[in-house]
């Protein structure tokens, strides 16, 4: 079983090289120093790492990347970039923060998909604006709105269906429309305390 051949190189010139040949494997390390920068690689006959440092960088090629710790911080004081030209996959077993002082965009070119097994709650101290350009379907078990101040609901067909009752309360209700009006029923009654029919042709019966 052959050994491990190993060089070491000093020059005045070039620096310093290390380099151990594993044959056995098909493997070869290197390190060099040239008064630049330093240089690592670990290859063999079909990968190939290699980490580089400067006095300004640090940059890691390689197929796998690895790291294993209790607690890992990364900050950056200028703009920071992570792209994964594949799938990406974060995940975290307990609480997860994302906080931005400024401004939050998220792009996606396909399909969003949000599960919870416990409630969502969106609250914002501006306006909320929701957009399709198809169709916006909501269900649920049971649907709330409210606004402390007016709501709207506007479009060039409106239908409301309850398939066992609708309601509609408030202090006072006008229904109105600039061509014909339409009120129709098995059962209808008209009650009140003072109620006024009024028009240019009135037909009952």
């Amino acid at each position: 079983m052959a050994g491990l051949v190993c060089k070491i190189e000093l020059s005045k010139t070039g620096g310093i090289s290390i380099v151990v040949d594993n044959g056995n494997a098909d493997m070869v390390q290197e390190c060099y120093i040239d008064g630049e920068k330093i240089t690592i690689r670990v290859k063999d006959s079909e990968n190939e790492s290699v980490i580089e440092q400067t006095a300004e960088s640090i940059t890691m090629t390689c197929k796998d990347f690895i790291v294993n710790a209790e607690t890992i911080t990364c900050t950056s004081t200028e703009d920071s970039s992570y792209v994964s030209e594949k799938k990406m996959a974060i995940k975290s077993t307990e609480d997860m923060t994302i906080t931005s002082a400024a401004k939050l965009t998220e792009t996606i070119t396909g399909e969003i998909s949000v599960s919870c097994d416990a409630d969502i709650t969106v609250t914002s101290k501006s306006n909320i604006s929701s957009t399709a350009t198809a169709t916006l379907s909501q269900s649920g078990a049971d649907l709330s709105y409210k606004a402390d101040d007016s709501a709207s609901l506007n479009a060039s067909e409106v239908s409301i269906d309850g398939s066992t009752s609708a309601k509609m309360t408030s202090s006072e209700i006008k229904v109105e429309a600039s061509s014909q009006i339409d009120l129709k029923g098995n059962i209808a009654n008209l009650t009140g305390d003072s109620t006024t029919i009024s028009g240019s042709s009135i037909a009952l019966g």
